[in-house]
């Protein structure tokens, strides 16, 4: 008998991954832009999948997390919920066609200490503002 030895050849995608295309956008290189994004924004206990999860919002949704339109917030129970900053709704309502202005509004505690910041943000297409708080 004779041993016959099957080769069979893979081809790597052309396309750059998200973390390149990411990293492409604001002009750093993709293993400087992971490490900064995972030290900055990310709770220090986290894992490839929840730091993927983050990512694909970000991308989805065209936010920055390094200037912190969108970060990881550590859930009850384990793992990570995405949260749009303020930064990250203005650039979302801004970046929108239908956009038709915000407004904040800020609480203050008896000793002036900021406690949150209101965000009405408006569009041409409905009655009532969408709003949001951030404590």
């Amino acid at each position: 008998m004779e041993n016959v030895v099957a080769i069979q050849k893979t081809e790597k995608s052309n396309k750059p991954s998200l973390l390149q295309m990411m990293a492409d956008k604001v002009h750093m290189d993709v293993d400087l832009f992971t490490k900064t994004v995972r030290s900055t924004v990310m709770p220090k206990q986290h894992t490839n999948e929840q730091f993927a999860a983050l990512m694909l919002v970000a991308s989805e949704y065209d936010l920055n997390p390094i200037v912190k339109e969108i970060y990881a917030f550590p859930a009850k129970g384990g793992g990570i919920v995405p949260i749009v900053s303020i930064d990250g709704w203005i650039n979302l309502v801004n970046s929108h066609p239908k956009c038709d202005g915000f407004t904040f509004q800020t609480e203050r505690d008896e000793s002036g200490k900021l406690v949150s910041v209101t965000c009405q943000m408006y569009r041409k297409d409905r009655s009532h503002p969408v709003e949001v708080t951030e404590w």
